[in-house]
């Protein structure tokens, strides 16, 4: 069982325009929850003209920096994305990607979105200085998971509210017996 949990999740739009795709608004979103699965906070924001992978990363890299601002020690942490791409990062791919000067293959090919995974490996070690570990856990897509769902929904709200304007907006829920929730209704 861990200590916190943390679902992310990313949307973004790419129009085709005479053949060419034209990449659009994209938007992020997470929750972080406590050990008894509790909503502790959420946050969503967007961008213009990204991708998805991009925001997917972004819903990660913003979720663990504000994790780490909780100054916690001795935790674990698991992120949930439905991301196999962030997954894979994270579980297989950084440690090689380093290893070859944060290229990938033998042709030392660029890495997409390399500056935000690289941002991530830096808060990551941040988190590991405070004896907390992180596990990376996939999850399946539109399928029923409610805080996959709920990350879903936020990413698409900052889509279509906040990538004009590059903000994010973080979600504190006031406490359960004051009967508010500050997570948007969707």
């Amino acid at each position: 069982m861990s200590d916190f949990k943390i679902y992310t999740d990313g949307a973004a739009t790419m129009r085709k325009i005479n053949g060419e795709y034209v990449r659009e608004a994209g938007g992020w979103g997470y929750v972080i929850l406590d050990g008894n699965d509790n909503e502790f906070m959420s946050a969503y924001g967007g961008e213009n003209m990204t991708t998805n992978n991009a925001m997917e990363l972004t819903a990660i890299r913003n979720g663990l920096r504000r994790f780490l601002t909780f100054g916690e020690t001795g935790k674990t942490v698991e992120v949930y994305s439905d991301s196999a791409y962030c997954v894979n990062i994270f579980t297989s791919w950084i440690n090689g990607c380093k290893a070859n000067g944060w290229t990938r293959g033998k042709k030392h090919e660029p890495i997409e979105n390399v500056e935000i995974i690289k941002e991530i490996d830096t808060i990551l070690e941040g988190i590991k200085r405070r004896f907390c570990s992180v596990e990376f856990v996939k999850v399946r897509g539109h399928a029923g998971d409610k805080w996959n769902e709920v990350c879903d929904k936020l990413a698409v709200r900052g889509k279509t509210e906040d990538a004009c304007h590059g903000i994010a907006i973080e979600l504190f829920p006031a406490p359960e017996n004051e009967g508010y929730n500050f997570l948007p209704e969707m």
